[in-house]
């Protein structure tokens, strides 16, 4: 009996710490090729989700700019979502300090893309 429940509690422990692996949204394979992927799913993914919809961070009052719509699209420049990524804006904070000028290069022209997809 109690190898039953050494077993079941491993198992729930186990199924609780790997669960966020599971569910955790993903970037569309489709983009993994192009410059500033790596960058998007380390840094943006968690808030803007796999897709830049911004459906991830709903728990903010604020939501996060839908990067993949229209208006984003036509009014969006490199320029722009490089000083946004860098310095932040609104509830976004930025990631001067935690990415490179490569980084935050790379991942700007990568919503850029993402945008246009």
């Amino acid at each position: 009996m109690s190898w039953k429940l050494g077993l079941a509690t491993i198992l729930l422990l186990l199924s609780v710490l790997l669960l966020p692996l599971f569910c955790r949204e993903r970037t569309d394979p489709s983009l993994s090729e192009l410059p500033g992927f790596a960058v998007y799913e380390r840094a943006c993914v968690r808030c803007h989700g796999g897709r830049g919809q911004g459906r991830k961070a709903s728990n903010i009052a604020e939501r996060p700019v839908d990067l993949a719509s229209p208006a984003f699209r036509d009014t969006a420049r490199v320029e722009s979502i490089r000083d946004i990524v860098a310095r932040g804006k609104g509830k976004m904070k930025g990631l001067e300090g935690t990415l490179s000028p490569g980084e935050i290069d790379s991942v700007s022209r990568f919503v850029l893309l993402l945008s246009r997809r």
